[in-house]
């Protein structure tokens, strides 16, 4: 309501300030039109956010979180593509000059669809060969080049006014959709360009690098939307989405087999007996049992009949699984029975943030440690507020209740172990900064600064450093644990967000859409020595 409130006046106050229109051109139906256009379009997002969760694939609550979350993500996105924003504002201006001078040309016509064409062009690109509905495609396409598209057709019959207010929802829409197809940030000059290559020389240029599985269409799977990477001796096992599916890795060769499996698995680890794969599927809410050997379905456990409707990350201890779920923000103990038949999951204890009064929104709770030890479970819960604030709640196991909690002043989704020490690392999603909170006192010990988009690290003790990839800035991160300062940034392609670590060959292992990385750390890291 305040942010309306605010956009109200600032539009009034622009609307009597036009120097370029004559004053008998300011009525005020017109200008109550064009308000009563934003508010009708406000009340479609609140309604539709506002329904409630009756069956699966039907959750619109996202809308609300993604519009409070509008302004982190254009800050994010523009300082990691300074280049793109410089030229987006030149070719802005540009436009409004020609509005002014020539509102007749068509360059307001043809320069609009032209980049809408080549983004529409870059979306398809990304999604070619891959098992994902037409309906889902155009909706994608949709949201990165309807803004464009209203704005040519604005300018075009020379309602100039509104079609340059359309233009931050182009921004940002621009901004969204390049960077989730991995065009943003450009790491490389062709990035831009339809059907730009995805490997960059530089990777195998850079020592200790090697590019274990080339992307490539079809029947190869979009990298740019890996998600989860797991390592077993002779193999690696990679979820990708929004299409989505799993790939089975030979280490040896780069070989692999590509299931398709409907939703988006957000976590992935191999059952402790060894046997299974399993996976929680955010977008579906099903809890996944895969074999490993086989590489085929065991079963699916409907969730959403349990209300975990999006479950996120899951930790397994002493016979029980603890389950992080997004919306509703509920953490679940379940017991699950891969040998029954059907699979079945049993719910043993539950906290819903929202309904304890902890989060006044419905999202959600993401990352999860459990101190196996003091028989704490530590969860991180966002957002809190209007702001990107989150909150570290520590749950006692024995009560599964608050036991304390504290506010981390710009948050994200993973918590981060580390191995030497009884502490935990928290990056921040949509800025640089790291934090590091003593989990004995539960409170901040230091803050340093990395990347935005930081899903994971791998804390290596021997070296005393961390590793981590950042999925805007396409980056390898070298850190200092001591100091906390960034020994090292290796560019490693677009959206480089899984990472996982060999012990018995000190190799990494890292998902993107340049393909899949093998890092042998020994060498890569010989300069620093």
């Amino acid at each position: 309501v305040g942010f309306g409130l605010a956009l109200f006046l600032a539009l009034l106050m622009f609307y009597g300030i036009q120097p370029w229109s004559p004053q008998q051109h300011k009525t005020w139906p017109k200008f109550l039109n064009q308000v009563a256009a934003l508010f009708l379009f406000v009340v479609m997002l609140s309604t539709l956010a506002g329904v409630a969760v009756s069956r699966k694939g039907m959750d619109w609550s996202w809308l609300r979180i993604e519009i409070i979350k509008a302004p982190f993500w254009i800050g994010m996105f523009s300082a990691q593509s300074p280049g793109f924003v410089v030229a987006f504002l030149a070719v802005v201006s540009w436009l409004i000059w020609l509005a002014l001078k020539r509102p007749r040309h068509r360059v307001h016509l043809w320069l609009p669809l032209s980049i809408a064409a080549i983004v529409a062009v870059k979306m398809l690109e990304a999604f070619r060969g891959l098992d994902i509905e037409v309906l889902k495609v155009v909706f994608y396409v949709a949201i990165a080049c309807g803004p464009i598209a209203l704005f040519a057709a604005l300018a075009r019959v020379r309602f100039f006014g509104a079609a340059f207010r359309t233009v931050p929802l182009v921004f940002h829409m621009l901004l969204l959709g390049l960077n989730y197809v991995g065009a943003l940030p450009m790491l490389s000059p062709t990035s831009l360009l339809p059907f730009a290559p995805t490997s960059a020389p530089y990777l195998k240029n850079t020592p200790g690098i090697r590019v274990l599985v080339e992307p490539g269409y079809p029947p190869h799977p979009a990298f740019a939307f890996l998600r989860t990477l797991v390592a077993t001796p002779d193999r690696l096992y990679s979820t990708y989405g929004p299409t989505c599916g799993m790939l089975s890795i030979d280490r040896k060769t780069g070989a692999f087999e590509d299931m398709a499996t409907p939703g988006l698995i957000r976590d992935l680890q191999v059952s402790p007996d060894g046997q299974f794969l399993w996976g929680t599927n955010w977008q579906s809410g099903d809890f996944h049992v895969f074999d490993i050997e086989t590489f085929r379905s065991v079963c699916d456990i409907d969730m959403f009949e349990v209300e975990l409707t999006t479950p996120w990350e899951f930790i397994v201890a002493d016979g029980v699984i603890y389950i992080s779920n997004v919306t509703f923000p509920i953490v679940a103990e379940v017991k699950i029975d891969t040998n029954a038949s059907p699979c079945s999951i049993e719910v043993l204890r539950k906290i819903d943030f929202w309904e304890a009064g902890y989060t006044k929104f419905t999202d959600g709770a993401f990352g999860m440690h459990l101190d196996r030890v003091r028989r704490k479970l530590y969860v991180q819960v966002a957002l809190l507020d209007m702001t990107d604030k989150s909150g570290l709640v520590e749950l006692d196991l024995e009560t599964f209740e608050i036991s304390r909690h504290i506010r981390i002043p710009h948050g994200g989704a993973p918590i981060i172990a580390l191995k030497d020490r009884n502490h935990i690392l928290m990056p921040s999603y949509y800025r640089n900064t790291v934090y590091e909170i003593d989990l004995e006192s539960l409170t901040i010990v230091r803050t340093f600064e990395a990347d935005p988009t930081i899903r994971f690290f791998h804390h290596d003790v021997d070296r005393g450093l961390l590793y981590a990839t950042s999925r805007t800035s396409g980056m390898l991160l070298v850190i200092d644990d001591a100091s906390g300062i960034v020994l090292k940034r290796t560019p490693v392609g677009a959206k480089p967000e899984p990472i996982t670590y060999d012990r018995a060959g000190d190799l990494l292992f890292i998902g993107g859409k340049s393909g899949i990385l093998e890092v042998d750390l020994a060498v890569y890291l010989a300069d620093l020595r």
